[in-house]
């Protein structure tokens, strides 16, 4: 393309079109648009023709080149995310294989997330009592369920009411900023 600018209105513009360089610096600025208009008198038509030609060309080429690229790149992430949530899983699993087949009370220590696991402190008294009882369950057993309990319904029902407050706090506030912005 730079050939041909440079063939074509070397001798009516040297100045842009003089030798191939300063072709191809003239074409690489039409294809960011960083250009103006220059009369060039009996060729503007002709320049016209071949400026829009040429951007047609290039806007299509660097389209094909980004939609080619992010595809590429879509694809890579989409086998390393397979890979990773597929190896994650597993790390999480032998991670806490042993927590989840426990049966003796104290994996809900190990469970929970940590704004939650302050609860799992009602626990640490019980820790010793480890006899079974006529039904078959240690007290740490029936503590640990009881606790698993009050967390499910901490972190469900209250955080729940939390959140019900805070937005009652904030729609008031985003009222009135939007009719501020409004008048």
């Amino acid at each position: 393309m730079a050939t041909a600018f440079t063939i074509r209105f070397a001798e009516v513009d040297p100045e842009f079109y003089g030798d191939i360089l300063l072709s191809m610096r003239s074409l690489f600025d039409l294809m960011v648009t960083n250009w103006y208009y220059r009369d060039l008198k009996n060729f503007n038509t002709a320049h016209s023709v071949f400026v829009i030609f040429h951007v047609m060309i290039t806007n299509v080429f660097l389209l094909n080149y980004l939609i080619a690229l992010l595809s590429t790149v879509y694809n890579i992430m989409l086998e390393r995310g397979e890979y990773s949530y597929k190896a994650l899983k597993y790390n999480f699993y032998e991670k806490f294989k042993s927590v989840l087949s426990d049966e003796s009370g104290i994996a809900i220590m190990y469970i929970n997330p940590p704004p939650l696991n302050f609860f799992s402190c009602l626990l640490i008294p019980f820790l010793c009592c480890q006899k079974p009882r006529p039904d078959k369950s240690t007290i740490l057993q029936t503590v640990s369920h009881r606790v698993s309990k009050i967390i499910y319904w901490f972190e469900n029902v209250a955080m729940c009411f939390v959140n019900f407050l805070m937005s009652l706090f904030v729609v008031p506030v985003i009222y009135f900023l939007i009719l501020g912005r409004i008048f």
